[in-house]
């Protein structure tokens, strides 16, 4: 490829040796020597079209560069006119205070049962079916009620009174508890014997009472209402 700077000469030097060639022939030229000249000649024109192409850019090119120069020379002389000074943020008229956290709730206080109140272990399973045995749960809810027992007063007493349902006992237990009664009374001394043994509340302030079938508080055709009768409840006797 011809550099754009050697384009004129070029295209002098091309001209220079076209006209040669057609001074020197004469009346009978070859058909490749005529060939020869037209593709001289068809350079020739081409090599003028892109001479007058390179000037035309390079021209655009200078005016490029002149304005840029122009440009540099605007913001070198003013720096703060390309960078806005940053806003300045209004102060606020009084600072907020810090919102003070919301205290937790106070904790729950077991208070001492009175005279008339009656505890009935009844609502969950103290018991194993058809056993006198208290189960984990029977021994959180005695565990959670013990706090309260221990504020009652010292001229009171705590009341345990067992329940049970008439189905007879089972095989497992017939032997050493004949009847509901002796289910009721010995479901009555398992409560007593976890608060006092488990909980460290004085033996001298229980009272056992049996009760065996004879107080209903549901009917018994249905399993539901057998279990709400297997039942134990703790009343406070005495004082005001």
């Amino acid at each position: 490829m011809i550099s754009p700077r050697l384009l004129p000469l070029f295209g002098w030097a091309l001209a220079l040796s076209t006209a040669s060639l057609l001074s020197g022939c004469g009346p009978d030229v070859s058909e490749e020597e005529l060939a020869k000249l037209r593709s001289n000649q068809t350079l020739l024109t081409k090599l003028q079209a892109d001479a007058t192409q390179w000037a035309k850019e390079r021209k655009q090119l200078q005016e490029a560069v002149q304005a840029a120069k122009i440009e540099i020379d605007r913001l070198s002389a003013s720096p703060q006119a390309a960078t806005p000074a940053p806003k300045e943020v209004e102060a606020s008229a009084a600072p907020v205070a810090p919102k003070e956290p919301t205290p937790p709730p106070p904790a729950p206080v077991a208070t001492a049962p009175q005279s008339q109140d009656v505890l009935v272990l009844g609502n969950l399973p103290i018991f194993e079916p058809g056993s006198v045995d208290i189960t984990p749960a029977g021994a959180a809810k005695l565990k959670e009620i013990a706090p309260a027992l221990r504020r009652v007063a010292a001229g009171q007493k705590i009341v345990v009174v067992g329940h049970a349902d008439p189905i007879p006992p089972g095989k497992n237990i017939k032997e050493r508890l004949p009847d509901n009664w002796a289910i009721s009374s010995a479901r009555a001394q398992a409560v007593i014997r976890y608060l006092v043994w488990g909980e460290g509340l004085p033996a001298d302030r229980f009272v056992l009472e049996a009760m065996g079938s004879s107080d209903p508080v549901a009917g018994n055709d249905t399993r539901a209402g057998r279990q709400q009768n297997q039942r134990v409840e703790i009343r406070i006797q005495g004082g005001s």
